[in-house]
């Protein structure tokens, strides 16, 4: 199930322990036209990750080792840079949620079933309604407070 517009061997993939992946970039081998061949067609190069705190926004981007980032018009590998929203990774999608923490000041929210962890998260200080999977009763903590049992409503 390959991604548009993306390099080959981008896409849905299973993992040889058959996990679910998906594969938004890659540096594959290729023919750049720089010397020497010998590592500039084996994909050589660096990662870089920039991570803006305030919006959660991630940004991985590969380069190749023969370009110089800091120079007008320099270019990573085909495909990069990937970015994404932090919030966005590890919290169950769906619509059943726990009620909300009014104001977590910041604070870690770990969110359990049965003694096993479900996610930790960060949230800003605030209103935060946690998603949960499924119905059934989760333990909520936050921060070194004491966990507190909670059904999970459809909503």
């Amino acid at each position: 199930n390959p991604l548009p517009h993306s390099p080959r061997n981008t896409g849905e993939f299973h993992d040889a322990f058959g996990n679910k992946i998906t594969v938004h970039a890659v540096a594959n081998p290729a023919k750049f036209g720089v010397e020497p061949v010998i590592h500039t067609e084996r994909a050589v190069g660096f990662g870089l990750i920039e991570i803006d705190r305030a919006t959660r926004r991630v940004t991985f981007t590969n380069w190749p080792a023969w370009v110089d980032m800091a120079q007008p018009g320099a270019k990573p590998y085909p495909g990069w840079p990937i970015s994404f929203d932090a919030s966005a990774c590890g919290l169950p999608r769906g619509r059943w949620t726990l009620p909300p923490i009014e104001d977590t000041k910041g604070e870690v929210v770990a969110v359990s079933r049965e003694g096993d962890l479900i996610y930790k998260f960060r949230p800003r200080s605030g209103r935060f309604v946690p998603p949960v999977p499924g119905p059934g009763d989760y333990t909520v903590q936050i921060g070194s407070a004491k966990p507190v049992t909670q059904p999970a409503r459809n909503g």
